[in-house]
Order: C-alpha cells, then structure tokens, then sequence
C-alpha cells in the first residue's frame, strides 16, 4: 500500500499492487481451501480486476487459476493473467450469467476445483478485508472515503472499516445499482 497526499488529503494507492486490493482478501480465504483444493475458478467480466487479482494469488501460493472471460480480444488484464499461469477460457456469448453458467460445469467435471462467487462476494472474504484494512496501519476517522465500485464487495469492506465516514463509490466498467 502507498499513502500519497493529495490537496491535504491522504490517498490511499492499492491500484499500485500487484492484483488491487482483492488480492489481499482472497489469500487468506485462499490458504484456508488449499488443503481441499489445488485449482481455484473464477468467472470474469472482460477487463474485471478480480481475474488478477486470483492469477496473482494462486501464482504466489503455486496452485492452479482458471478464469471464464468473454470471447474475443485479450485485454492486457488477461494477459497479465496467463503470464502469471492462469488457464483463460474464453466463453462465447460470454454474458455474465452463461460465464457462471460454464464456471460451475467447469468445476463440477474437477473435483478438486472451488468456484470463487463473483466480486468475491462472500461473508468470510469481506470479513477478512475488515480485519485486513484496519491492521494495514492507524486509521482516523475521514469525513469521506472514495473508490471504485463494481460489484460492492469493496465498498461493503470499507463500510466495515469506515464505520464513520460517507463512502463513495466511483462507477466504473457497467452501470452498477
């Protein structure tokens, strides 16, 4: 993490770590299903950050990626992601729901695979980002926190941190609710 000052304000620079900040809430989540699991499954929308994020993971605790994107172009986020040995499998007619779709038969046919929920959006993932920020460093309360928002996980984390402060969530990719 980088903390850089902007206007008197303290800007907090995770876009600077390898993966964003989801990679450091599914690695503890990660290195708790290793025992059960060698391959982790991920269904991501085209230049989604949670597909890094698990390539980076997997690539540094040596297990197994797999990641469903739409068919079509690479993006340099997928790139980044098969550099880092991650399996990508390109779904046509690759909506959100039919990549879910073929993820789950995906691992259904590998036994020793563990599907991750999209936006890892799951209660022990978001309990860890809790507890993972507010040991990052001494946090003050600050009238209001920005980030991105896609699928809401992160801003749920925050709100779990920032108990004080106004979240704002910054669109980005789709047009989020």
């Amino acid at each position: 993490m980088k903390v850089e000052q902007y206007n008197n304000r303290d800007i907090w620079r995770d876009d600077l770590l390898d993966g964003g900040t989801k990679s450091r809430f599914i690695k503890p989540y990660i290195e708790r299903r290793l025992e059960n699991f060698d391959e982790f499954i991920y269904a991501s929308p085209r230049v989604g950050y949670g597909q890094l994020s698990l390539s980076v993971v997997c690539n540094e605790l040596k297990c197994k990626s797999t990641i469903f994107v739409p068919k079509g172009k690479t993006t340099p986020i997928t790139q980044k992601c098969i550099e880092l040995g991650s399996k990508v499998i390109q779904v046509p007619m690759g909506y959100l729901t039919n990549l879910h779709h073929k993820s789950k038969k995906y691992r259904d046919e590998n036994l020793n695979s563990h599907l991750l929920p999209f936006g890892f959006d799951d209660e022990e993932i978001i309990n860890d980002g809790i507890e993972i920020i507010k040991n990052l460093c001494e946090w003050d309360s600050y009238d209001e926190v920005w980030s991105v928002i896609s699928s809401g996980v992160l801003s749920r984390i925050l709100q779990g941190v920032f108990t004080k402060s106004k979240i704002i969530g910054v669109r980005i990719g789709h047009n989020t609710t």
